[in-house]
């Protein structure tokens, strides 16, 4: 296959994968939310959010607030990552909102607003999302059409245990272009949220890129340009941030059943690490520095950073490498 034709065959594989991947923008929240009147205001709830918190104990409670439209469909689903016995539940408040079950006392009521308490209930299994991928349990949910046009909110709480919840919020599936680049990074947090740490998350990164530059330094003996060099690099980082992804998704299989979902992710795992190992091809030929292969590693940074490879630094790298010079040091 030539380098043309695999190029294209990424970019058809891309095309294919990206309008497939469906997933909630995250917000990640910490700090002061535990009274109504510092509730975290939600906007656009018809969005689709995901909500990324913690309880602390079981008098803890989380409030959120956002505004609907009458008729606009009220989607709440509550979610949690954590083994045991820890099963948040919420109860949604505001106008015409239909007495239904009992708050909890720690649970502040707006006043003037009816309250539907759906009860945390725990699941026998978790249920593996592609996305990030993660395991969790689904504990409560809520799908209603807004009875008023006014602010509602949603209390989270917990009446045994603590630890993080993640509360999904609104149906409507759209990014703005900071969202979709920085979705590596939310990742990454979000990963940080289910209780891993930092290193572990980023250590097959780190592998791939370590072992792959002592292979190449090993091997070319600094016989590289600038232009090798950097986008050899950028590749090694597309290929760990694939293989960050399969250790996550091998991770995440621990308990769920096994679906088709699994295949999605696994693809999206491939990807970053196809395009990695073309990028790889490019800066490691004897003769690298061509018009045609600056061509080629500035698309392949684009498409990295549509398709989330290289935790946005392999991306840059190669669009630096694209405009760094060609000569090498040393003989070839």
């Amino acid at each position: 296959m030539t380098t043309r034709s695999g190029i294209l065959g990424i970019i058809i594989c891309c095309c294919i994968l990206l309008p497939a991947v469906s997933a909630h923008v995250p917000i990640m929240v910490e700090g002061d939310t535990d009274r109504l009147s510092a509730a975290t205001i939600i906007e656009d709830p018809t969005k689709s959010w995901v909500v990324y918190a913690r309880l602390s104990g079981n008098d803890t409670v989380d409030y959120y607030r956002f505004r609907m439209e009458e008729g606009d469909l009220i989607r709440l689903s509550l979610q949690t990552p954590e083994e045991g016995a820890f099963a948040p539940g919420m109860v949604l408040m505001g106008a015409g909102i239909t007495e239904a079950g009992a708050a909890p006392p720690a649970v502040t009521v707006p006043g003037g607003a009816g309250a539907t308490a759906i009860p945390g209930t725990r699941p026998d299994q978790p249920f593996f999302e592609p996305f990030t991928p993660a395991k969790s349990y689904r504990t409560a949910e809520v799908s209603l059409a807004a009875p008023e046009t006014g602010d509602y909110v949603v209390a989270v709480y917990a009446t045994e245990g603590s630890g993080p919840y993640a509360l999904a919020v609104g149906t409507r599936e759209q990014y703005t272009l900071t969202e979709w680049l920085t979705i590596p990074l939310d990742v990454i947090a979000i990963h940080l949220w289910e209780g891993q740490s930092l290193a572990f998350i980023l250590s097959p990164l780190a592998a791939v890129v370590a072992l792959g530059v002592a292979l190449i330094a090993w091997q070319r003996r600094g016989a590289l340009s600038a232009f090798g060099w950097t986008a050899a690099l950028a590749g090694l980082l597309y290929i760990g941030s694939g293989a960050m992804t399969l250790t996550q998704l091998v991770i995440a299989l621990m308990g769920p059943p096994l679906t088709a979902a699994a295949l999605v992710t696994l693809i999206a795992a491939l990807i970053p690490i196809l395009l990695g190992a073309l990028m790889l091809a490019v800066g490691l030929r004897r003769s690298a520095g061509s018009r045609t292969d600056r061509i080629i590693v500035a698309v392949l940074g684009v498409l990295g950073l549509a398709t989330w490879a290289g935790v946005l630094a392999g991306p840059v790298l190669a669009v630096i490498a694209a405009v760094l010079p060609a000569s090498r040091k040393g003989k070839t």
